[in-house]
């Protein structure tokens, strides 16, 4: 039986939301950060040995599966593991790639914006020095600003690509797929993949907004980006006219 503690888990809310822990209400409700923490808390006391750490994790990870095993919709267990084993969200992106399935107008846009991207945060940083220094340390309100918005677009370039990528295989899946259960599966984890696709890029349009604003500098760099996300935004939301009135769990309670 599962302690208190477990019991105020909200099941399935780390499958659709954006991964940006610093920023979420619900880490203590999140049964992916309590493991993701326990792994690293693991790794600072072994000084960097990981032997051994399978069996801690292991021990929960078959409490969890008993728990949510009659339905599929409650516990996207392979979503869970994936974000337990990715690192980066390049690496999604780079893992939806490689996966096979017609390509998409959506797959050109995002590619060609992941790559515009890298450019821009690379000049970015060169003008600004955005990595070096915490926020913390800057006194004038616009810098603050700025900064806040160039953390918005750099943390979601990457994925955005791997979400929408995701809702795509998704769309495909369900297109083939004969097996009632697994169309409602398949619909799912699409349109909840499509609707964190979809906030992930009006977040960004609304902070390269901002930047165009107050970073008239690198007013052409942006706006090639404004114009992909706006392409991207209009083709999702074609694609996939339900996916907003997705329910995340305990995200849109």
């Amino acid at each position: 039986m599962m302690n208190d503690e477990k019991k105020e888990y909200i099941e399935g809310v780390y499958n659709y939301c954006d991964r940006w822990c610093e920023k979420c209400n619900f880490t203590a409700n999140c049964l992916l950060f309590t493991q993701e923490s326990k792994i690293n808390t693991y790794e600072i006391l072994h000084n960097g040995d990981m032997t051994g750490v399978e069996e801690v994790f292991d021990r929960e990870i078959e409490d969890i599966d008993n728990e949510y095993e009659d339905d599929p919709n409650e516990f996207m267990e392979d979503e869970f593991f994936e974000s337990l084993n990715d690192d980066d969200d390049a690496d999604s992106f780079e893992a939806e790639e490689r996966r096979e399935r017609p390509k998409h107008p959506i797959d050109d846009l995002v590619d060609e914006y992941f790559i515009k991207s890298h450019t821009l945060l690379k000049a970015l940083d060169e003008k600004y020095n955005f990595f070096v220094g915490p926020k913390e340390n800057l006194k004038n309100p616009t810098a603050i600003k700025v900064f806040d918005d160039f953390e918005v677009f750099s943390w979601f370039h990457a994925f955005i690509g791997a979400k929408l990528k995701r809702a795509l295989y998704g769309f495909n899946d369900l297109e083939r797929e004969d097996n009632d259960e697994l169309k409602e599966v398949h619909a799912y984890d699409m349109n909840g993949s499509a609707k964190i696709g979809i906030i992930s890029v009006k977040r960004s349009i609304e902070a390269l907004n901002n930047l165009h604003k107050n970073l008239p500098l690198f007013s052409t760099l942006i706006e090639e980006e404004l114009v992909l996300l706006g392409r991207m935004l209009n083709l999702t939301e074609e694609l996939f006219p339900g996916c907003m009135n997705f329910k995340r769990p305990g995200l849109d309670d």
